[in-house]
């Protein structure tokens, strides 16, 4: 499926002369398959990494006496509300894992209250060192995903996240801009990744040679990606956007482009659905983007069209268990052969 985007000449302009210029000096030579894992920008990973002084106090979750009745019933069979309390304590985790990794006196009294050590079995998010927001993918991954049908108690802990990662994000943009770069915000790399990734995909479509064609594919892929968490970023740090629900459409087009790439280079005419990111997080990304709801309240035309945008994901259950941010990976030994590969995500 096809999603216009609307560029002017100036930035298509400006986005092929991007790519000639990282076609001769930055494709990799030869690969073999595309390389999914992709690392931040060089020019984006700060020298120091991020240390937050206003970070509020870290207070350990207390286990009431409910709790523990509701673990103890969870031990025979009875899992409803066991399920209730995992979705509660797991983002409990992830907000003190995020308070951690940007705080030495929030580190301390996590490691002193031994959260991570008793409800390790629910989620696999570690403590580390934040020098870019990719650090924190796996968090970024969980507060985006998550279902809406969220408990009382859960819904306030993911508001504390949200509130954290978006403070994160602007200490960040702060520290970034005093380098060398000069001034950033996510909302205008989102874009210029967005718009050099249309100008890569045209590139490719004339592409005869396989090892080529590889190298261009690869290109798209990583710019289709960090255009995709950068619009992340921005909706987090809430940083003012006038692009009157665009950068939303370009939004959904990387993310088709992303489920028509196979491993050796080709391009699939349709999308892969099972490659598309679930519902949920197209639906965070409409609710937060303040622009295209405000474009959406003015025409009602342009209202349907975000909506059809929107039925081509799929709803996909949420799985709380560790590593189960509901990525749409497939399981291993499930729905494909043994030693088959399922293609980028």
């Amino acid at each position: 499926m096809a999603i216009p985007t609307n560029l002017s000449s100036a930035q298509e302009e400006s986005a092929a002369a991007d790519v000639n210029e990282v076609s001769a000096s930055q494709a990799p030579a030869r690969p073999q398959s595309l390389t999914l894992e992709v690392a931040p920008p060089p020019e984006d990973v700060l020298e120091n990494p991020l240390a937050l002084i206003d970070v509020p106090d870290y207070s350990p979750p207390r286990e009431s006496l409910k709790d523990g009745l509701v673990r103890l019933a969870g031990r025979f069979g009875w899992g409803g509300p066991m399920e209730t309390l995992r979705r509660v304590r797991r983002i409990q985790v992830a907000l003190a894992v995020t308070m951690a990794s940007v705080s030495s006196s929030a580190a301390r009294d996590v490691e002193a209250s031994g959260l991570l050590k008793r409800y390790r079995d629910v989620g696999r998010f570690k403590v580390t060192q934040v020098r870019h927001p990719y650090d924190l993918m796996e968090i970024f991954r969980l507060v985006s995903r998550l279902p809406e049908s969220l408990p009382p108690e859960a819904k306030k802990e993911r508001r504390r996240l949200e509130l954290l990662l978006g403070l994160i994000l602007r200490q960040y943009r702060t520290e970034i801009s005093k380098t060398s770069r000069g001034p950033f915000t996510f909302d205008t790399e989102s874009r210029d990744y967005f718009i050099r990734s249309v100008q890569i995909e045209q590139k490719v479509s004339f592409t005869t040679y396989a090892d080529e064609r590889l190298s261009l594919v690869q290109m798209l892929h990583d710019n289709c990606h960090h255009g995709r968490y950068y619009y992340l970023f921005s909706l987090l740090s809430r940083e003012p956007a006038a692009n009157e629900g665009r950068m939303f459409v370009m939004y959904c087009q990387a993310l088709l482009t992303l489920a028509r790439m196979e491993w050796d280079g080709r391009m699939r005419t349709t999308p892969l659905i099972r490659r598309l990111p679930p519902r949920q997080e197209v639906l965070f990304m409409v609710r937060r983007d303040r622009s295209l709801k405000q474009r959406c309240l003015q025409d009602r035309e342009y209202e349907e069209r975000v909506k059809t945008m929107v039925s081509v994901f799929q709803d996909r259950p949420f799985t709380w268990l560790p590593g189960g941010s509901g990525d749409g990976k497939p399981e291993k030994g499930r729905g494909r052969k043994k030693g088959a590969k399922s293609g980028p995500e």
